[in-house]
């Protein structure tokens, strides 16, 4: 079993559904031969859509789909070298683990050897050697979704498609599993584009992440662009937990970039020009003090309103003088807890800020 990813071009793809409208409007987007690219974004966004044009099971009304740059708009799915995992592990009952892996290769012609041989070195990728002979319902969810994974790959595909694979999976199975996908497409060096709605998914799995809203691509970039630089309100609230202050972009007496907000006048790093804006906080980047500490950073007069403990960290939630809720992560001892109507002060580091012009 070798495999050698494509190169996935989607040139202005655009569909409609006479039942509720746009689903996907001009999508413009390139995955590079052995990308693990993650279509992100909630429900109703496009996502799903822009996955069903690229493996053929819906056409486009407008734009192509180029695998290794040729159009396969109107090739069929069969005929498209696409290995396909959905939600549900769509495994035949009838058949053997075994059998069930060997359909596409049988469906394709290959030797009973060949196949057998296939089958078992499959097995073995995903951690099923011993398997072959067993039902799908004598298999766990986690097995199950496995011999799918197995039975998409066996073929060699150029490319991987996978529709919220892991959704239908409790928590530790599907943090088991996101490792395992990983691992076995690095392994293939198969191009792989996953749609998710979890967040944290798509941040474990992606060389990049392409977030949808509306049927349009909002922003693309490696998981660490995405979540630290969003391009848009959207995006940083959508990925992650959020602080967002509204305000405007001034230059103070000393030439320094500065926001000024309900909460008061905090320098910021930016180049962009003065106006409406919008500073966000990652909550693990906000410091919290039981009293004001000394030196030049922004500072924020709080209360702890309540508190979940993670073990390690602690996640905390406190309302400013003005009213507003802030989330902050710390990273602290069980000594250092802050109990619930503690008065703590918060502060950054203005370079870990991040401004979104113009919101």
């Amino acid at each position: 079993m070798t495999s050698s990813g494509a190169q996935v071009e989607l040139v202005s793809i655009s569909k409609s559904f006479k039942s509720s409208g746009t689903a996907v409007a001009s999508v413009d987007l390139n995955i590079g031969a052995g990308e693990f690219v993650t279509l992100l974004g909630p429900s109703g966004s496009g996502k799903t859509t822009t996955l069903n044009m690229i493996a053929g099971f819906i056409d486009p009304d407008e734009g192509s789909v180029r695998l290794d740059g040729v159009d396969v708009v109107s090739t069929p799915v069969h005929k498209r070298d696409i290995g396909m995992v959905f939600q549900q592990f769509s495994l035949f009952p009838h058949m053997t683990v075994g059998e069930n892996i060997a359909f596409p290769l049988k469906e394709r012609g290959m030797k009973r050897a060949q196949v057998a041989e296939a089958v078992e070195s499959v097995l073995e990728k995903v951690n099923l050697a011993g398997y072959a002979n067993r039902k799908p319902q004598e298999l766990s969810g986690g097995q199950q979704q496995r011999a799918a994974i197995a039975r998409a790959i066996v073929f060699g595909p150029r490319l991987l498609l996978m529709d919220e694979p892991l959704s239908a999976l409790d928590k530790k199975l599907r943090e088991h599993l996101q490792l395992e996908i990983k691992r076995i497409q690095r392994d293939l060096g198969v191009t792989c584009v996953f749609v998710t709605h979890d967040q944290e998914e798509a941040l474990l799995l992606s060389d990049r992440i392409v977030v949808f809203n509306e049927g349009e691509v909002v922003q693309v970039g490696t998981p660490a662009e995405v979540y630290a630089h969003p391009s848009e309100r959207f995006v940083a609230e959508f990925l992650g937990d959020s602080n967002l202050f509204d305000g405007t972009l001034g230059t103070d007496d000393d030439g320094a970039r500065t926001l000024g907000c309900d909460e008061g006048v905090f320098p910021v790093a930016t180049g962009h020009a003065d106006g409406a804006a919008c500073l966000l906080l990652r909550p693990e980047v906000i410091e919290l003090s039981p009293s004001r500490t000394a030196g030049v950073r922004p500072q924020i007069r709080c209360v702890v309103e309540d508190s979940d403990y993670f073990g390690p960290v602690t996640k905390y939630w406190v309302r400013s003088e003005t009213g507003r809720m802030l989330h902050v992560r710390q990273t602290q001892d069980p000594e250092s807890f802050l109990p619930v109507g503690a008065e703590v002060f918060l502060s950054w580091d203005p370079a870990r800020g991040h401004i979104l012009a113009g919101q």
